[in-house]
């Protein structure tokens, strides 16, 4: 009788465990593309890195972090002048379905959100 009542909050907990732990990888990779991006950006070269250009090394840099769809870049401008910044936004939305699902077992027409957005934001001084 005891395991049928804790059951369900086991299960809830061991699955939100996993579901946390691929949103933090999944919000480092993000991170860590976002500063590759930047870092791509502020480079002092001639002529100056395009937006499209930083736009492709965040996007083969999660690519590579097996995350192939579903994220936005946003580069508001690539760096015209030595000293200005040079921001770099990756947004993610991410599906809790697994934590979501077990928890609508649990108590159907639960609040808890299906998804989240991990974003990530960089910004540099361009060279």
């Amino acid at each position: 009788m005891e395991f049928a009542l804790t059951a369900p909050l086991l299960l809830a907990v061991t699955f939100g465990i996993g579901d946390f732990g691929v949103a933090m990888y999944k919000n480092e990779a993000l991170t860590n593309a976002a500063r590759e991006g930047a870092r791509y950006g502020i480079v002092l070269q001639t002529p100056r890195r395009t937006t499209g250009a930083i736009q492709t090394a965040v996007t083969n840099y999660l690519t590579n972090a097996n995350i192939t769809s579903g994220y936005t870049v946003t580069i508001p401008a690539a760096c015209v002048n030595t000293g200005d910044d040079l921001s770099v936004t990756v947004s993610y939305s991410y599906g809790i379905q697994v934590l979501h699902n077990v928890l609508n077992l649990i108590h159907a027409g639960t609040t808890f959100p299906s998804m989240i957005t991990l974003q990530a934001k960089a910004v540099m001084k361009c060279e």
